[in-house]
């Protein structure tokens, strides 16, 4: 599990893009190894006391899922994956592990995510062992930028964060950053400035004692999207 920083206002860091002078750094061949911070941005709220939010389990797809009803997407039920594809789904980077740092979890459960065209748009993935989730991973099918398939993207991901960690960040603004949308715009806007298209990491460290890890990469027509939350 990665480290978690407790008793401090949460902090955003950007990997693989620097905002101003067109530098880049050298990233890792796999999106989830880690790449040294260039760009840390602290809030404003630096002396509020942090909501240090609370543990989420497997039955918290059901906060998730009322969640997406509220911004008009839904959530199929959670299916256990129970073959050789685990890794797939339920993979994340701990820098303290071995074999490179790259986890798959012994259990995991799937959930689809349906827009309002009853198309699926992603997946809702959380692994751990049998009893607790330690890993939220929640991926995207390759969307346009900004406008309305890109603001699917920011109601999953705000959902997911509501429901899994806390109804916290406005109150919070971790980055300095007013909601999620803002947070993927900027990220947006890194990759927009990139000379070579590399994909980008950027991490949330504090918020609801969670460590937020927002992905984002070129594709075909838009970008591709996946958010992991480690708790």
């Amino acid at each position: 599990m990665l480290p978690i920083l407790l008793g401090a206002a949460a902090a955003v860091s950007f990997a693989g893009l620097l905002a101003s002078g067109g530098l880049t750094a050298e990233l890792p061949a796999s999106p989830q190894e880690p790449a040294p911070s260039l760009l840390d941005s602290p809030p404003p709220q630096q002396q509020q006391q942090v909501d240090l939010g609370r543990v989420f389990t497997y039955y918290d797809v059901e906060r998730v899922s009322a969640e997406l009803e509220a911004r008009g997407l839904s959530m199929s039920l959670p299916v256990p994956i129970t073959d050789h594809t685990i890794p797939q789904y339920c993979s994340y980077y701990d820098a303290a592990a071995d074999g490179g740092g790259l986890v798959s979890t012994s259990y995991c459960t799937t959930s689809g995510i349906v827009d309002t065209n009853g198309i699926t748009v992603g997946n809702v993935n959380l692994g751990g062992d049998i009893s607790s989730p330690v890993v939220a991973v929640i991926a995207l099918d390759p969307v346009p930028p900004t406008g309305t398939s890109r603001g699917h993207a920011d109601a999953i991901f705000e959902s997911v964060i509501a429901g899994l960690v806390c109804d916290c960040w406005h109150e919070q603004e971790p980055g300095g950053f007013e909601s999620v949308s803002a947070w993927m715009t900027k990220a947006e806007s890194l990759l927009d400035d990139s000379e070579d298209g590399r994909p980008l990491k950027s991490t949330i460290s504090g918020l609801g004692g969670t460590n937020i890890i927002l992905e984002a990469a070129p594709a075909p027509g838009g970008y591709q999207w996946t958010m992991f939350i480690l708790q």
